[in-house]
């Protein structure tokens, strides 16, 4: 292989080279060739040879690289210290050198030169705001390549001032001045000025030191007036060079305190118990706060108050409907800001807001206006009368008052009937007026009618039967009675047909209403209107039928009847042989009739009848009597051996001698009528001894049977 610069490779350059090996290869080049010339063309070629030949010669060429047509990285605008570096790195370059100066023919006294093997190279303590020119070449040990093409980078004037912006306003008293640090600056000198020259005293001058690079410092200053212009500039230094000062910028500290709430305005309200808002500024721990009445705020109602560590001024039970006026300013140590503008509000007045005015058909549930807080509770009144005549009331303490809710309607409000109502509200230094008025039409009722009993009936039976009139669309109906208007522990039925039968109490009124129901038992529309009715006193005596009173030559069994009672589940019987009921045969029936057997011959019965039920009973019906005929054959056998009962009046013991007699005794009673004996196991002709130490004094009635005839006989014990 030979490579030359000359296509005719007989330059004194000539590159003459064998292989080694000769074999033929082609993932490394057999031939390579270090440190040509930058930037040149060269002509090479190759052939093929052994001991006794050789090929013809291949040819070719190529160009090796530089820097002429490339450029240095660099940024446009770079810190004190610049980092440089070349853009193409070349192959079998030892290394790289890069040049800055202030004059592009790179010979001035700020020319400086980097040499380096990878192409990087900082340049340090570069003049502030100069402007530099850049150039880079690369060399090996045989050749220095062309410079590449000159490109200028300039180095920051001054530092970069960020806050305030030029030209801000409402600048804090102690708000902090921002500005960037860069590589390369030992220290930064800050100053503020009220002149714009700097010529007067300055209010602020000072250095800064070993701040950390690449952020923006928030520098703390003293305490600035209010309202009042000032120029900030900076510059910074290195150990080589100090740069000029920046542009000034100029700001404006605030003038006065930013109100913020309540929102000025004429038209927006607030509530009575509100706070009067404003931004606080920096360093600011007192403000003055001057509220009234009066857009001049000069009234008696005048505020005058200072708040300490606050941007906020509490105020309650403020005047509902009433226009206030309100301003604040600053107050340090040092000065005092201008007042804020003077801004207004005005207090809530009752505000509705549903049902919407004019709706109709409308089920009734809630009335609701706009909340306003600070208020202790509120006035609601309710009427179909448009001026209020007899309207519902509502008075109700409530600290957030803004809501009703009905849990039972009023009996005022009935359907398909236009309201009118109104709400004022209060608290403890003011009463609203009242709010607009505002109506709503409630809807139909749809719901069975009812029937009977009729509305307001008396003397309604116990067992009574609720009728309605078919609902259409209604499977069953849902039945609710109570003995209260509000159906508190109402009963309620599931009834298939139009009517239902239920026992009542007696002497009740009770209120009662009916609900449709569909296919899968759930209840649908409204509630029939509500009706009442008083139930009778109790239930009525039972009048006898049979057998007619007094009658005589009735055999020993007797069938008594008497007249059916309403209500009535069942009657109480009581047959005796005294007036008195003294000694008394009780007996029940569900029917209106009853048969006695085996009652005694030739003796005078009475008898009556109560009627009762699960709630109730009657008063006693009259008594009437009956008298069974003679056991015809007895009457020659009649015996006039008499029971001998003694002694009377009797005082420790009574003796009931019944020998030589067909009778024995039954019982005995006192003179109320109650029994204290009774001789269930005694036998007829037999002797009894009843002790009577015990005995209330009084007399007491003995009565004696042979199955036959009864004797009655009147004792004392003492």
């Amino acid at each position: 292989m030979q490579v030359d610069t000359v296509p005719s490779f007989d330059s004194h350059i000539l590159i003459d080279q064998v292989s080694i090996d000769g074999l033929r290869k082609f993932d490394v080049n057999p031939f390579k060739v270090t440190q040509l010339l930058y930037e040149t063309q060269y002509y090479y070629r190759v052939r093929a040879v052994n001991k006794n030949d050789s090929s013809k010669w291949s040819s070719s060429s190529f160009t090796t690289q530089g820097f002429a047509n490339d450029f240095t990285t660099t940024d446009a605008y770079v810190d004190p210290i610049a980092d440089l570096s070349v853009r193409t790195k070349i192959e079998g370059s030892t290394g790289y050198e890069i040049q800055i100066d202030v004059s592009d023919s790179f010979n001035s006294i700020a020319f400086n030169s980097n040499q380096s093997s990878d192409g990087n190279a900082t340049f340090s303590h570069l003049q502030f705001g100069a402007y530099y020119f850049v150039r880079s070449r690369p060399y090996h040990a045989k050749d220095t390549g062309n410079w590449t093409k000159v490109r200028t980078m300039r180095v920051l004037p001054f530092p970069t001032t960020y806050y305030p912006y030029n030209n801000w306003t409402d600048i804090g008293l102690r708000d902090s001045l921002v500005f960037s640090t860069r590589r390369g600056i030992d220290g930064f000198q800050m100053q503020i000025s009220t002149e714009t020259d700097f010529s007067n005293t300055l209010f602020l001058d000072t250095t800064l030191l070993q701040l950390p690079i690449f952020q923006d410092p928030n520098i703390k200053t003293k305490t600035f007036k209010f309202n009042q212009n000032y120029y900030w500039r900076m510059r910074c230094w290195h150990a080589k060079d100090t740069s000029v000062w920046g542009t000034p910028k100029k700001f404006t500290t605030q003038v006065a305190p930013k109100l913020t709430l309540p929102y000025n305005s004429r038209l927006l309200g607030t509530n009575p118990s509100t706070s009067l808002v404003w931004e606080p500024i920096k360093s600011i721990k007192q403000y003055q706060v001057v509220f009234d009445t009066s857009s001049k705020l000069n009234s008696s109602m005048r505020l005058d108050t200072l708040i300490s560590e606050a941007s906020q001024l509490d105020l309650k039970e403020l005047l509902f409907g009433q226009s206030y006026y309100w301003k604040v300013r600053a107050l340090s140590p040092t000065d005092t800001s201008a007042w804020s503008d003077t801004w207004q509000f005005t207090i809530y007045t009752p505000r509705l807001n549903s049902p919407f005015n004019n709706i109709t058909n409308l089920s009734l549930t809630s009335l609701d206006w706009a909340s306003i807080q600070g208020t202790s509770g509120y006035i609601l009144e309710l009427d179909s009368n448009p001026s209020f005549a007899s309207p519902i009331r509502i008075f109700e303490k409530d600290s957030n008052a803004f809501f009703y809710y009905f849990t039972t309607l009023p009996e005022l409000i009935t359907f398909n009937t236009k309201y009118y109502w109104r709400v004022k509200l209060f608290h403890a230094k003011d009463t609203s007026d009242w709010s607009s008025v505002w109506n709503f039409t409630t809807k139909p009722r749809r719901a069975p009618t009812l029937s009977l009993p009729l509305d307001s009936s008396l003397q309604i039976p116990l067992q009574v039967t609720m009728v309605w009139n078919a609902y259409s669309g209604a499977a069953s109906y849902a039945l609710e009675y109570s003995e209260f208007k509000d159906f508190q522990d109402a009963q309620k039925l599931s009834v298939g047909g139009t009517s239902k039968s239920v026992l009542l109490k007696p002497k009740t009124t009770y209120y009662w209403h009916v609900r449709g129901k569909n296919s899968n038992n759930q209840e649908f529309y409204d509630w029939s209107e509500t009706w009442q009715f008083t139930t009778v006193d109790g239930l009525l005596a039972p009048q006898l039928l049979k057998p007619a009173n007094q009658s005589t030559e009735l055999s020993n069994s007797v069938q008594l009847t008497w007249e059916t009672i309403s209500s009535a589940s069942g009657y109480n019987i009581e047959l005796s042989s005294s007036p008195d009921f003294i000694g008394v045969f009780k007996r029940t029936a569900n029917q209106n009739t009853y048969i006695f057997t085996d009652l005694a011959y030739n003796t005078t019965y009475y008898w009556r009848v109560k009627a009762t039920n699960s709630v109730a009973s009657s008063p006693w019906s009259d008594a009437w009597s009956f008298t069974t005929q003679r056991d015809q054959s007895a009457i020659s056998q009649l015996s006039f051996n008499q029971p001998r009962i003694y002694p009377s009046p009797a005082h420790e013991q009574l003796t009931i001698d019944c020998k030589n007699t067909t009778y024995k005794p039954l019982f005995i009673y006192n003179a109320v009528g109650r029994m204290v004996q009774e001789f269930e196991h005694s036998q007829k002709g037999t002797r009894a001894d009843v002790n009577v130490s015990s005995w209330t004094p009084g007399s007491y009635l003995i009565i004696l049977s042979n199955g036959k005839d009864v004797i009655r006989k009147m004792i004392q014990v003492n």
